[in-house]
């Protein structure tokens, strides 16, 4: 059992891995760094303005986004289970063994949530420091009350394989143990003293889940269970993966959406290239593509409608168009294979897919456009009128050498092969 654990696990930190070396490429590392710079800067910004405009008492409302944030970071990491459907039938019979096995993913689990739990902490202690009595020597209590919400996870999760614990009332058991930690949390940073009598409680909590942990033992193991948490979490991975990149193991929807079909009507009419037609209905139905620029355009939408400062919404607004170009640029080789494009008539038809990709994506930028424009027009900022012309013609001009750029690169590396 341990060799086939160490296996498994071997196996999963390399399918991690590649998905890690095919997201973080060259190009998306810069924009990753361009993004934390950003946030720091909100950061900076955020915690200034607390400081100038916070008064007694501190408003209920922001105890309660930081309870949200806690409940939203403790959904982040689970454990590996590592357990296939077909162990019930070959390795089942091993009993105790697999006790040890879950233990060993439990706790392997819990690495990365508590780093995750901590640097959240660090980066969240100087707002809570800022509308609440914790001075900087106290915040050891806010971070071990952090870490025990880990270890109370852990052992419900442990628990709830042999149907112990809050697995006897409910179907779903971490999800109330994430909701009850962040409402515990949300009183514990209202006062030191709240934090204190916190860490109390998470105490009581884990002495009574220790004792529960007796029954393990004299309980039979739920396999079924264990089965489906371990699918769910390698489709939780696998979703999150599909936001940068394509995923076999997820099927992207193809769907009709008008608002995007009128976008590309344009296109669509054209009769020049057949590239037209496939480029702006994959755009506009193919989930994997729409879902791209759509969740950019949203992300970055109400990035700029949190700032008034000119330069930082024209920034942003141009660091989306640079997120969206180099996520779509894959497109162009797409359908290089497609039978429509080796079979269609060639007579009077450009068949260069790149002009077809260029005149689509100058489209999804120019909505992209109008979108921020939109945001920058709600925050009232000065010759925020200034942004729309600036953004479409740094797109244009983007769009016309990235692509190129990239098409060729890649005619170079076919022929190389």
């Amino acid at each position: 059992m341990n060799n086939l654990w160490s296996k498994r696990l071997k196996n999963w930190l390399n399918e991690v891995g590649k998905y890690a070396r095919l997201i973080l490429n060259d190009h998306f590392s810069i924009f990753v760094v361009i993004i934390l710079s950003f946030l720091g800067l909100y950061y900076r910004e955020l915690i200034l303005f607390l400081q100038l405009n916070y008064s007694e008492p501190t408003p209920g409302w922001l105890y309660l986004v930081m309870g949200i944030l806690m409940l939203l970071i403790l959904k982040v990491g689970s454990p590996l289970w590592l357990t296939l459907a077909p162990d019930a039938s070959y390795l089942y019979p091993q009993g105790a063994h697999w006790r040890h096995y879950w233990t060993k993913g439990i706790l392997f689990g819990m690495i990365l949530p508590i780093v995750v739990n901590c640097v959240v902490l660090v980066v969240m202690y100087p707002i809570i420091a800022t509308v609440s009595p914790y001075t900087v020597s106290q915040w050891p209590l806010l971070l071990i009350l952090v870490i025990s919400f880990r270890f109370i996870q852990a052992m419900t999760n442990y628990l709830t394989t042999y149907r112990l614990g809050l697995a006897r009332w409910t179907t779903s058991p971490s999800r109330w143990i994430q909701v009850m930690l962040s409402i515990i949390f949300t009183w514990g940073i209202i006062h030191p003293t709240n934090g204190m009598l916190a860490i109390v409680l998470c105490l009581v909590i884990l002495i009574l889940l220790a004792v529960d942990c007796r029954n393990v033992s004299s309980s039979w193991p739920q396999f079924d269970t264990v089965v489906g948490l371990e699918k769910h979490r390698q489709a939780q991975f696998y979703r999150w993966v599909s936001i940068f990149a394509d995923v076999p193991q997820l099927v992207p929807p193809i769907r009709y959406n008008y608002c995007l079909e009128r976008l590309m009507r344009p296109i669509q009419r054209l009769k020049t290239s057949p590239y037209h037609l496939i480029f702006s209905r994959a755009l506009t139905r193919n989930g994997a593509y729409s879902g791209v620029w759509l969740r950019v355009m949203i992300f970055f939408a109400i990035l700029i409608l949190c700032t008034q400062s000119f330069l930082m919404q024209l920034a942003l607004g141009l660091a989306g168009h640079l997120l969206t170009s180099i996520q779509l640029v894959n497109l162009l080789t797409r359908y290089e294979s497609h039978p429509m494009m080796l079979l269609y008539p060639k007579d009077g038809l450009t068949m260069n897919p790149l002009s077809s990709f260029q005149t689509c994506l100058v489209y999804i930028l120019l909505g992209q456009s109008l979108v921020y424009q939109l945001s920058a027009y709600l925050t009232r900022s000065s010759q925020s009128w200034l942004l729309l012309p600036i953004w479409l013609l740094v797109g244009w001009v983007w769009n016309r050498w990235y692509a190129s750029w990239w098409y060729q690169r890649h005619l170079r590396r076919s022929r190389v092969k």
